[in-house]
C-alpha cells in the first residue's frame, strides 16, 4: 500500500497579515485578552483563533461581523483587515 502524503498548503501573505492585525487587535484591547479568553469570547477555540493570527487559516467573514458587533470594531479597522493593510 502506498502512503499518502499530506500537502501542507502555504498561507497566503493576506492571511498572514490579517491575522497579524488580529493578534495586534486581540493583544491591544483593554485587557490584553489571552488567546483562550479571545476565542471563547468569539465562541472558537484558541487553537482555531491561532490558526487565524498565525495566518493558517483566512479569518472567515463570521468572524469579522462578530468582532463588529462585539468588540465595535470600527469601519476603517475592518476594511484595513479585509485589504490586507
Amino acid at each position: 500500500m502506498a502512503e499518502e502524503t499530506q500537502k501542507k498548503e502555504i498561507p497566503l501573505k493576506s492571511d498572514i497579515e490579517k491575522g497579524l492585525r488580529l493578534k495586534e487587535f486581540r493583544k491591544n484591547f483593554p485587557g490584553k485578552m489571552t488567546q483562550k479568553d479571545f476565542g471563547d469570547s468569539l465562541g472558537i477555540s484558541q487553537s482555531m483563533l491561532s490558526s487565524y493570527e498565525s495566518g493558517i487559516y483566512p479569518i472567515p467573514k463570521f468572524i469579522k461581523n462578530l468582532l463588529q458587533e462585539k468588540f465595535r470594531m470600527n469601519l476603517l479597522q475592518m476594511l484595513l483587515m479585509s485589504l490586507g493593510r
